[in-house]
This record gives structure tokens, sequence and C-alpha cells, in this order.
């Protein structure tokens, strides 16, 4: 699991990692920091491969059509922005 802080004043964390399927990220927050937040993963080239705008405390990214290799996800909110690397599998 990666953790990275800058979540409302809490710890933004990304599961499984490596993922196969499906990958979860969890920002603490209210339902305003939220809104105000959104989620990419791009390949190592930077070209955005998912993006989802106010996401939930806790959001599932499904991995369908995404190769095995090695990624990037941002987790950007309003107290900054985190970053993962995360292997598909």
């Amino acid at each position: 699991m990666n953790v990275t802080s800058g979540g409302g004043g809490g710890m933004n964390r990304v599961a499984p990692n490596p993922a196969r399927g499906e990958l979860i990220a969890e920002i603490p927050g209210d339902a305003d920091y939220l809104a105000q937040s959104h989620i990419i993963l791009t390949d190592l080239q930077g070209k955005e491969l998912i993006r989802v705008r106010q996401p939930e405390s806790s959001t599932i990214l499904p991995l369908a059509g995404i190769r095995p290799g090695i990624y990037l996800l941002q987790i950007v909110t309003p107290a900054g922005t985190s970053q993962h690397k995360v292997q598909v599998e």
C-alpha cells in the first residue's frame, strides 16, 4: 500500500499495489473537500488514462483495458497533490 499525506489533514491511501483488476483510492475528507478533489491515472509518458472528478472517500478505479506496467496516480485535493507509483499486473 502506498500512503502519502495531504488529504484533509489525513492520509491518502492507494491499494492494492501491485493491482489487478481494480485500484482503490481513499481520500479522507467531508463532502465539500471531496467535491474539490479529483484522481488521475497516467502512464509514465503523462498520457491520462483515467480521471475521476469529485471522488468518494473510497473510490474504486477499474483497470480493465490497462496493460501491465508502472503508472502514476495523482490525488489532487484542496490540501495539495499526492502522487503514487502503481504497478498493474
